[in-house]
């Protein structure tokens, strides 16, 4: 059996901490607990490999985006990163007027 890698995301609320526990909740065990300095941290258990990474960060920037957060600060591997909001994509299938043949 592998061992399963541990993503840290740190917050100054339990409230936001919370919400983004929930959010990942139905995909990934998570755990919130108080941290020192930081306030609340939110523990996150993911399959070794870039793949359920990519998809946690995925949904954390999306949640940090829909919660109108400037971002949130993880740790992995022992390393602080900042996590951006998800950049809204802009809205490409939109109806199209129809083409008009002149002469």
């Amino acid at each position: 059996m592998e061992e399963l890698d541990i993503v840290l995301f740190e917050f100054a609320s339990h409230g936001a901490a919370l919400g983004l526990a929930r959010c990942l909740r139905p995909d990934w065990p998570t755990w919130t607990e108080p941290s020192g300095s930081a306030g609340w941290t939110v523990g996150v258990s993911i399959e070794p490999g870039p793949t359920d990474l990519a998809r946690l960060l995925r949904r954390a920037t999306e949640w940090v985006a829909a919660a109108h957060l400037p971002g949130i600060t993880l740790e992995l591997d022992g390393r602080l990163y900042s996590l951006p909001p998800a950049r809204r994509r802009p809205f490409v299938d939109a109806p199209r007027a129809p083409l008009t043949h002149w002469g």
